[in-house]
């Protein structure tokens, strides 16, 4: 029996490296899920940016086009009139409007690099995004791959564990079963300085001299198969 539980060892070792093999593919995946999402959201936010800044900029441009017709319209007032105080007054007009003119031309110039820098940022921000989605779906591709080949090797060991579990004695079966039911890792383990190696608790003296006769035990505390190392 003690030979079965050792090869029931052996392959439970196995199965927990194909299970292990995966945890360096998630480790990776989040790290270019981060990459992904951060880089669409500086494409998105450079996006929104983009809209507003554009909206403001057709604003002012509209409010300039209406000063701009204003101004031509005083000064064929100011060609047609005959007083010299309406003169004046419409000359004072013009030159407040050539002032607010000015300030909007100045903020549209202004705006105008802003928005140049917007789309730079902007078209930057989108090839990050495509490199970042590039290298997450060949990485998710490599993952599904080796999933499936993990998924293929635990199914051949688990079938040569189902194999070797039959030649157990009745009550080590049983508790084989249970503890593969109950998806318990290593199931069947040693025992280093007399105590379980995986939840190190202490084995009882009678436990202790079994082990020391070359037999098999239960660990009181995690419930697994415990054999002589």
């Amino acid at each position: 029996m003690i030979d079965v539980l050792r090869e029931l060892l052996r392959l439970g070792e196995e199965e927990a490296r194909l299970s292990q093999r995966m945890e360096p593919y998630r480790a990776r995946l989040d790290t270019f899920a981060r990459a992904t999402k951060d880089a669409r959201g500086r494409s998105e936010s450079a996006a929104s940016e983009l809209v507003l800044k554009n909206k403001e900029l057709r604003s002012l441009e509209g409010d300039l086009r209406v000063i701009e017709e204003k101004m031509k319209t005083e000064k064929k007032k100011l060609d047609a009139v005959a007083s010299l105080k309406a003169a004046q007054a419409l000359e004072h007009e013009i030159d407040a409007l050539k002032k607010k003119a000015g300030d909007l031309e100045d903020r549209i110039l202004e705006l105008m690099e802003i928005v140049e820098r917007i789309e730079c940022d902007r078209k930057s921000s989108e090839e990050e995004l495509k490199t970042a989605e590039a290298e997450e779906n060949s990485l998710r591709s490599e993952i599904t791959a080796c999933e499936a080949e993990v998924t293929a090797k635990k199914a051949a060991v688990a079938a040569q564990m189902d194999s070797a579990a039959a030649n157990l004695p009745p009550e080590f079966l049983k508790k084989w079963n249970a503890l593969r039911s109950a998806k318990v890792t290593h199931p069947v383990t040693y025992v280093d300085a007399e105590a379980c190696v995986r939840c190190r608790s202490e084995l009882k003296p009678n436990s202790q001299s079994k082990l020391h006769a070359g037999q098999a035990v239960i660990c009181d505390q995690c419930k697994r198969i415990l054999v002589p190392a």
